[in-house]
């Protein structure tokens, strides 16, 4: 199973394309979608929307995992986290690929065994489960934990 894991941001959206087999995780490919911060924001959006749309249709993705919405502080990074979460949702729902959504705890659980794990541990522990996989930025490695979770719980889950 081809798993798309997504790390939502305005500025900065990590995706990751992971191969899910009994006993056997392969990466496939990961980036960063690095929107420009002057352009209005429906370009922005649309700059994510389209890009994920190209990688669901390159990559041949049959599940998504994206990380579940939390609250911050400042409202603006709220709505603007929100706005980069509907573009990738929509750009999924577009290809009626099912989405899962996980809380960024349960993600450095299933990856460290600590929820509480911070971005070194889990880049750390990425590398040693995927050493193939770039560590580019700390949004392309969240979305490979994404992606390695859904897969985890798909499989546990499986009869």
């Amino acid at each position: 199973m081809r798993i798309l894991g997504v790390d939502p941001g305005l500025v900065n959206t990590g995706w990751a394309v992971l191969q899910i087999g009994v006993g056997k995780t392969t990466f496939i490919s990961c980036g960063t979608i690095k929107t420009v911060a002057t352009e209005d924001t429906a370009r922005r959006l649309f700059v994510i929307y389209d890009t994920l749309c190209h990688n669901l249709t390159k990559f041949e993705v049959e599940q998504c995992a994206i990380e579940k919405v939390f609250v911050n502080r400042n409202p603006h990074n709220s709505l603007s986290l929100g706005q980069a979460r509907g573009a990738a949702i929509v750009a999924v729902g577009k290809f009626g690929i099912p989405l899962v959504e996980y809380q960024n705890r349960i993600v450095k659980k299933a990856i460290t065994g600590s929820g509480s794990a911070g971005k070194t541990q889990m880049a750390a522990m990425i590398k040693i489960l995927l050493p193939d996989a770039p560590m580019d930025t700390n949004h392309s490695i969240d979305a490979i934990a994404l992606a390695m979770t859904h897969g985890y719980r798909f499989h546990a889950f499986r009869p």
